[in-house]
C-alpha cells in the first residue's frame, strides 16, 4: 500500500510535466527536449553561480579551517532546500486536494504522511545537487580529496534531507495554520516569493564581495559557526578530517528530530488535515447597487483570478519585479554607469535613452500573463462560453487585464529611470511607449499562442502556469524579440541613429499589434469557440 501511495506521488510528478492532451496524454518528443534543455539550463546557471562561490572557498582547504568549506556548503545546501521545499510541505502535506478522497479510503493516515515526507525527501535532492555538486567537483579538482573524505561526502548528501525535512514540515504545518486564517492567503506565498527574488538578485550582483568577505573573516565565520550551528560543524569535520564520530553526531542531527515531528504529525494528521477553522464571517450592510459595464466585469474577474494564484502572479508578471528592481539597480550602480557612458564617446543623452528603453523592453517580455490565460479556465471553460457574451469580449478582457497588470507599473518604472539619469525629452518618451508596444505585443502574441496550444488536462495551476508549451514559446519569443533589435543595432550603430532606429521598431511593433489584434478578434475568435476542455 505504501508502495503504491509514493508510486502515485511521483507518477503525478512526472505526468505534470510530461503530459499533453495529444498523443494519447504524451507529451511529443519535441516537447520533452524543450522542457528538458531548459531545465538544464536553469541547472547550469545555478551550479555555475556557486562554482563560482566554492572556487573563492577552495583556499580555505589548505588552512586548519578546512572543515569550514564544507560547512559552509552543508549550510547553503538546507537553506536552498528549506526555500524550496516549504511552500511545497505546506501544499503536499496539509493542503492537498485529495486528502479527504485518500482519507476515506481505508489507508492509514501514517502511510499518507509517510508517502508524502518520502516525495519531499527526494525533491530535495534536487536542490541539494544545485550546491553539492560544485562543492564536490571543486574539492576533487584541489587534490585534497581521500577515500574516506569522499565515502562521507557521498553518505552526507545522501542524508542531508533529513536534517531539511523535519524543519520543512514544522513551518509548513506553521504556514498552514496562518494561512488558514487570512483572508488573502495566498498573499504570504507571493510576499515570500518576492523576497527571495530581490535576495537572489542581490546576492548575483554581489557575489564577488561575498566571496572576498568570506575569505577576509573566514576565521571569524568558521568559529561563529562551530559554537552556535554544530551539526554544520560536525558536516565539514567529518568530510574533511574523515572524522566518523562527527558524521555519526551529523546524522544523529538528522534523524532525532525526524521521529517525534514524524510521530506527532502522523498522530494528528486526521485533524490537521480536516480541521474545519472557518471563515471570516462579514455583516452585511445594505447599500447601492454598483452597475458597471459587462467588458470591465469580465476584466475584474480576470484579475482576480489573477491575484488569487501566487504562481501564477510571479511567473507570469515577472517583469512587474523587474520593473522595480531596474531603477535599484540603475541608482545603485548610477556612479559607474555615467563613467561608462562618458567613455564610449557618443551622445550620452541617446546612451541613456537606449539604455533605460532597452532594460524595460526587457522587463516587458517578462510579462506573459495571457499565454496561459485560456488554459488556465480548465474544465470551467464551458461556464464562461454559456455566459450571454461574446467570444470577442472574452478574449478582449484577457488582454486588458494583462496591459492594466504591467503597463502603469512599467510607466512608473520609465519616469523614475529617466529622471534619476537625466534623461532627454525624446528618452521620456521611447522609455514610456516602446516598452508600453511591447507590453502590448507580448499580451496579443501569449493569447495567440495560446489559442493554438491549449493545454487543459492540467493537474493544477502551477504546471499550467510553468510548463506549458504556449508559455514556452512565448517566453522564448519574447527573448527574440529583444535580442534581434539590440544585435541589429550593434551591427548599424555607425549607420543610423539611436532615435531613428527606435522610430523604426515603434512604427514595426505598431504594424505587428495592429496585424495581431486584428487575427484576435476574427480567426482568435473562431478558434476560442471550437476549445473543448
Amino acid at each position: 500500500m505504501l508502495n503504491a501511495l509514493i508510486r502515485t506521488r511521483f507518477a503525478s510528478l512526472f505526468g505534470s510535466m510530461f503530459r499533453s492532451k495529444k498523443a494519447e496524454g504524451a507529451m511529443s518528443t519535441g516537447k520533452k527536449i524543450l522542457f528538458a534543455i531548459l531545465w538544464l539550463y536553469v541547472g547550469i546557471v545555478f551550479i555555475g553561480l556557486f562554482g563560482m562561490l566554492f572556487l573563492g572557498l577552495s583556499t580555505m582547504l589548505e588552512t586548519e579551517y578546512n572543515w569550514f568549506y564544507f560547512s559552509f556548503a552543508g549550510l547553503a545546501s538546507f537553506l536552498f532546500c528549506f526555500i524550496g521545499s516549504v511552500f511545497v510541505a505546506q501544499s503536499q502535506l496539509f493542503e492537498a486536494t485529495d486528502n479527504e478522497l485518500l482519507l476515506a479510503m481505508p489507508i492509514p493516515p501514517r502511510y499518507i504522511l509517510l508517502s508524502r515526507m518520502l516525495f519531499l525527501f527526494f525533491l530535495n535532492y534536487i536542490y541539494e545537487a544545485i550546491i553539492f555538486l560544485p562543492a564536490a567537483v571543486i574539492y576533487f579538482l584541489s587534490g585534497y580529496a581521500t577515500v574516506l573524505g569522499t565515502i562521507l561526502l557521498i553518505l552526507t548528501i545522501l542524508f542531508m534531507p533529513l536534517l531539511v525535512l523535519s524543519i520543512s514540515c514544522l513551518f509548513g504545518w506553521l504556514l498552514a495554520l496562518v494561512s488558514s486564517r487570512m483572508r488573502r492567503k495566498n498573499m504570504l506565498q507571493l510576499v515570500v516569493m518576492v523576497v527571495f527574488l530581490f535576495v537572489y538578485f542581490a546576492f548575483v550582483q554581489n557575489i564577488d564581495q561575498y566571496i572576498t568577505d568570506l575569505l577576509e573573516n573566514g576565521t571569524a565565520i568558521a568559529n561563529a559557526i562551530r559554537s552556535t550551528l554544530p551539526p554544520f560543524y560536525y558536516l565539514g569535520d567529518a568530510i574533511a578530517n574523515g572524522n566518523l564520530l562527527s558524521f555519526l553526531y551529523f546524522f544523529l542531527f538528522g534523524l532525532v528530530p525526524m521521529v517525534p515531528i514524524y510521530w506527532l504529525l502522523s498522530k494528528f494528521f486526521i485533524q490537521i488535515t480536516t480541521a474545519n477553522r472557518g471563515q471570516r464571517k462579514i455583516a452585511y450592510r445594505r447599500q447601492s447597487l454598483q452597475v458597471s459595464s459587462h467588458m470591465w466585469a469580465l476584466v475584474r474577474k480576470e484579475l482576480g483570478f489573477f491575484t488569487s494564484l501566487p504562481a501564477y502572479m510571479m511567473n507570469g508578471a515577472i517583469g512587474v519585479v523587474f520593473y522595480i528592481l531596474i531603477p535599484v539597480f540603475l541608482i545603485i550602480q548610477g556612479e559607474k554607469l555615467t563613467m561608462l557612458i562618458s567613455l564610449l564617446g557618443a551622445d550620452p543623452s541617446e546612451i541613456i535613452c537606449l539604455l533605460i528603453t532597452a532594460m524595460l523592453c526587457f522587463g516587458a517580455i517578462t510579462n506573459i500573463i495571457t499565454s496561459c490565460s485560456i488554459s488556465l479556465e480548465g474544465n470551467r471553460l464551458w461556464l464562461i462560453r454559456s455566459l450571454p457574451i461574446t467570444s470577442k469580449d472574452i478574449l478582449l478582457a484577457k488582454f486588458y487585464m494583462h496591459c492594466l497588470v504591467c503597463i502603469p507599473p512599467g510607466i512608473l518604472s520609465a519616469l523614475v529611470c529617466c529622471i534619476f539619469l537625466q534623461a532627454s525629452w525624446q528618452g521620456y518618451i521611447f522609455a514610456v511607449i516602446l516598452p508600453g508596444l511591447v507590453t502590448i505585443f507580448m499580451a496579443l502574441f501569449g493569447l495567440i499562442i495560446n489559442l493554438h496550444m491549449p493545454k487543459f488536462d492540467w493537474l493544477n495551476e502551477t504546471v499550467c502556469v510553468k510548463q506549458s508549451g504556449s508559455t514556452m514559446l512565448a517566453m522564448f519569443g519574447g527573448m527574440a524579440l529583444v535580442l534581434v533589435p539590440v544585435v541589429l543595432y550593434i551591427i548599424l550603430a555607425n549607420r543610423i541613429s539611436g532615435y531613428v532606429y527606435l522610430t523604426l521598431l515603434a512604427a514595426i511593433l505598431v504594424i505587428a499589434c495592429l496585424l495581431m489584434y486584428r487575427y484576435l478578434i476574427t480567426k482568435g475568435c473562431i478558434l476560442f469557440e471550437k476549445l473543448q476542455s
